[in-house]
């Protein structure tokens, strides 16, 4: 038994094209184009990012989530290392054995390449 209202709402196929004109493009094919680099209808998405990325303080995490194939992960991947190129680069952090104590390791900073090598031969 056919709905009434489903029946009453059917498209004619041609309702579903809309015509146009090529010459209202400026480019010949899609190869001519610049992939899109931004995300599609995710607004507040992309300010929670920005937000949550913001947020100077430890214990603050970014959580992404979303349908396979958006273009969530290829967004805060480019979205990221433009905030890193941005920002100073942080030190790196090495555990190093404590010998009086096996179960407790040493953490010591180790600054930007450059410095490395002589503070970790200086500290140890």
């Amino acid at each position: 038994m056919p709905d009434p209202v489903a029946a009453s709402l059917r498209l004619a196929p041609e309702a579903l094209t809309r015509p146009f004109s090529a010459e209202q493009f400026s480019f010949s094919t899609t190869n001519d184009l610049e992939p899109f680099r931004g995300v599609l209808g995710q607004e507040r998405a992309v300010e929670a990012l920005q937000f949550g990325v913001a947020m100077p303080r430890p214990g603050y995490n970014v959580f992404v989530m979303g349908e396979p194939g958006t273009g969530r992960f290829s967004f805060v991947k480019r979205y990221l290392k433009a905030e890193a190129k941005r920002l100073q680069t942080p030190a790196d952090w090495v555990y190093v054995n404590n010998f009086d104590e096996p179960r407790e390791p040493r953490a010591r900073d180790s600054p930007v390449e450059g410095q490395r090598q002589t503070r970790i031969q200086r500290n140890f």
